[in-house]
């Protein structure tokens, strides 16, 4: 396999893990410019999601979390949303695994329900891992 191919491989991938309902048409996306590309993607995204994105700091999110003024899971889809939209615009993942943060972000509700305390001072917000970091089953550069 030549590297174009891998390539193509690699990048048809990541484009099949974005949601259907998320996925913005490339006509759409030719309309875009360096300069208009964040106001473009705060039309796409809901006043919740806004906020909840827009929030000041990781730990005003966590406090958010644990007083359950916002669940993990949706601060997670709002993140997931958010990036999924401005990596469409500007090619800037290497990898989307939105199920799996998804999957933990339930687990973290989940804890805090059944234990009415959280994980730690993070607990529940996603964070973005850049690819030279080693994640199990993920490309790392």
């Amino acid at each position: 396999m030549t590297w174009q191919e891998t390539v193509k491989t690699v990048q048809a991938r990541r484009a099949s893990q974005i949601p259907p309902q998320w996925r913005v048409s490339a006509s759409e996306l030719a309309l875009l410019n360096d300069l208009n590309t964040i106001e473009w993607v705060c039309t796409k995204l809901t006043p919740r999601e806004l906020t909840i994105t827009n929030e000041a700091s990781a730990t005003a999110l966590a406090h958010k979390i644990a007083n359950r003024e916002y669940t993990s899971v949706e601060v997670t889809k709002a993140f997931c949303h958010r990036a999924v939209l401005v990596h469409q615009a500007t090619n800037c993942l290497t990898e989307i695994f939105c199920e799996e943060a998804y999957a933990r972000a339930q687990y973290c509700d989940d804890y805090l329900a059944k234990n009415n305390r959280t994980l730690g001072p993070l607990h529940g917000v996603p964070v973005s891992i850049k690819e030279n970091i080693d994640v199990a089953g993920k490309m790392t550069s």
